[in-house]
């Protein structure tokens, strides 16, 4: 082989190599971006038990409380709250992930109703009243924050709101599930 063919060979086997070498960055550089690229994090919702807090709103409610009981399968009690201040307001929260994915919670209070109701529900606009579970629902819709609300007060008692980014379907599903605890 002449000296210049040699050269051609070692020019080909130097570019090969630069090749090869260029190719193996690239890879380390995707798996870089790959490993410190943030992910969202998945929330899972997580079980809880509410009978505690049920037991104790039941001795210390001066009205007869009401709690879901019998609601269909797939719906995960995921929080509860009950707040109570010595003569004052006893509130409790009541929160689920339905079987569609989204949330539905209820909230129960012998605070004053107007305020309450407002809060409850984001100050939404009325919508038309709904029969469930035998008995007529107020509702709220506030569109911006996809949150639908439906409630009812008992006067001079207690006020029950029932909302959530779940569908109306599934609201009058925990409202008609409300029964009074003994």
């Amino acid at each position: 082989m002449t000296a210049a063919g040699r050269t051609g060979v070692a020019l080909r086997a130097g570019r090969l190599g630069s090749l090869l070498a260029a190719a193996a960055a690239c890879a380390v550089m995707a798996a870089a971006i790959i490993v410190l690229t943030p992910r969202p994090v998945t929330q899972m919702a997580v079980p809880v038990s509410y009978q505690g807090d049920l037991v104790k709103l039941r001795r210390i409610a001066p009205y007869p409380v009401l709690a879901p009981r019998g609601l269909p399968a797939g719906w995960q009690p995921v929080s509860s709250r009950l707040d109570a201040s010595p003569g004052g307001a006893v509130s409790w929260h009541l929160g689920y992930v339905t079987p569609s994915g989204l949330m539905a919670s209820l909230e129960e209070s012998s605070e004053r109703p107007a305020p309450f109701i407002l809060r409850m529900t984001n100050n939404g606009n009325a919508a038309p009243r709904l029969w469930s579970g035998g008995q007529w629902w107020a509702r709220r819709w506030r569109p911006d924050k996809n949150q639908r609300s439906m409630y009812r007060s008992a006067p001079g008692a207690f006020t029950i709101v029932v909302t959530g980014t779940s569908g109306w379907a599934e609201l009058s599903v925990l409202a008609s599930s409300l029964a009074t605890q003994p």
